[in-house]
């Protein structure tokens, strides 16, 4: 049973490390000038972008085990709903941007669900 449970932090660890490694990545893009102030769909990119790097790095940055309160998990999950409807109306040349970020929210928000932040 001891080994279950090292098995299970280890992986958590691996999913915890790949979500730092892909919003490293992310954040090394700058947010698409040509975007700014726009809104798709009556979605303001900007708000979205920011509202999701809020629950993100809260995720990353906690003094405890990676978590999302509830209301934050809600929030990130509306935000990749958003994303998920507004990305495929993007340019290509702006759609990695965004795509990443829906990626990262969703990893997010999939790992607390799991309840792998307890």
């Amino acid at each position: 049973m001891a080994q279950l449970s090292t098995l299970g932090i280890v992986r958590t660890m691996s999913e915890f490390a790949s979500i730092q490694q892909l919003w490293k990545e992310h954040m090394s893009r700058p947010f698409p000038r040509a975007l700014a102030g726009e809104e798709i769909d009556g979605e303001c990119l900007v708000l979205i972008d920011s509202t999701a790097a809020g629950c993100i790095t809260t995720f990353l940055g906690g003094s405890r085990a990676p978590h999302l309160d509830a209301k934050r998990q809600q929030v990130l999950g509306d935000c990749v709903a958003s994303l998920t409807r507004i990305c495929p109306q993007l340019a290509a040349e702006h759609r990695i941007y965004f795509d990443t970020l829906r990626e990262v929210s969703e990893r997010v928000v999939r790992h607390c669900q799991r309840g792998l932040d307890d």
